[in-house]
């Protein structure tokens, strides 16, 4: 070799160094940045046996020499890159405007994004998995399209959200397997308690059937149990349907037993006069099992320890059947004598 012009450093760590060869020609080398300067061995030996071969101008070399730069810096000793892709599977790639590297357009920014997709992909397939690669880039959309073995999502938040979602399930799975020990999150006594407190949340659609004309004047519930679904059935039933802040919100399925009063009053047509007449009113109670969703917001640390910190009962309508039904003076000892 000639003479040898020292460039500007295009790099931090590398430095583009042109020699001059015995036929006079004037080639760029990939060089360490520090004092010495001494050349890249691996990059040397590729680009005078590979890149030079194939002919293309001295501006062209260059630019793929600097990359080859921006390449190593990029991996530098922390990823190991070597172990899992060659030079050669980038540089087929970077000729053939394969994924990362854009079919148009400077292509020298895409060499990092070459080394890491092959390395995330040997690396996958060395040990046997996938992995989750979160980019909006469309080369890097473009390369895990095809890849066996990288997934891409384009927003972390979903990405993030994949993570959570499995943490929620298990939270609610969790919650429907603690009820075959015995509930010690206190799933039945919290669900009683709210059921107490908000009885609003209930509708009553009452049918009956009586001699007298009658219009409802409301339905009392008073709740007196709470039976939870079996472990097996719960860890169907039960469901995370949101998370966030610490927090998993499960939506839960259960029985609750009542003493509901429903209020009537009642008239009855008097031809003669052509009116109403009031006939009283009446009470009839009746037990029922009335079948109850609810949210239940768990806290504490999910999933080992979990920590009931609100219920909140989900509207709920329920059908009560009832027969013939009459005024409470009808029921009275001294009506049934007469």
């Amino acid at each position: 070799m000639g003479s040898v012009r020292r460039m500007e450093p295009s790099v931090a760590r590398y430095a583009v160094r042109e020699v001059r060869l015995e036929n006079g020609e004037r080639f760029p080398l990939l060089v360490h940045g520090d004092p010495l300067g001494l050349p890249v061995a691996e990059i040397v030996e590729y680009s005078i046996t590979k890149l030079r071969a194939r002919g293309p101008r001295r501006a062209s070399i260059r630019h793929r020499t600097e990359a080859l730069g921006l390449t190593l810096q990029f991996v530098g000793d922390r990823l190991h890159a070597s172990d899992h892709v060659t030079l050669d599977q980038v540089m087929l790639r970077y000729f053939g405007a394969q994924a990362p590297f854009a079919t148009s357009g400077p292509k020298k920014h895409e060499f990092p994004d070459a080394v890491a997709l092959l390395t995330l992909e040997s690396w996958a397939e060395k040990q046997a998995c996938k992995v989750l690669v979160v980019s909006n880039d469309p080369d890097w959309v473009r390369y895990c399209s095809k890849s066996p073995r990288l997934v891409v999502i384009r927003d972390l938040a979903d990405a993030l959200s994949g993570f959570q979602d499995q943490t929620a399930n298990y939270a609610a799975r969790r919650l429907a397997e603690l009820l075959s020990e015995g509930d010690p999150v206190g799933l039945q006594r919290a669900l009683l308690l709210a059921l107490e407190g908000q009885d609003d949340k209930f509708e009553f659609d009452v049918d009956a059937d009586s001699q007298f004309e009658f219009e409802s004047e409301g339905v009392e519930a008073h709740f007196t149990d709470l039976e939870l679904p079996d472990p097996e059935w719960a860890a169907k039933a039960f469901e995370a349907v949101d998370y966030g802040d610490g927090k998993v919100f499960v939506q839960v399925a259960a029985t609750a037993v009542a003493e509901v009063s429903s209020y009537f009053r009642f008239r009855k047509w008097d031809g003669i006069d052509r009116e109403y007449m009031p006939m009283g009113s009446g009470q009839i109670i009746t037990d029922e099992r009335i079948d109850i969703e609810a949210i239940v917001t768990l806290g504490g640390q999910i999933p080992d320890r979990l920590v009931i910190e609100a219920v909140e009962i989900l509207q709920q309508t329920h059908h009560i059947e009832l027969s013939d039904i009459e005024p409470d003076w009808m029921g009275e000892p001294d009506a049934e004598s007469e």
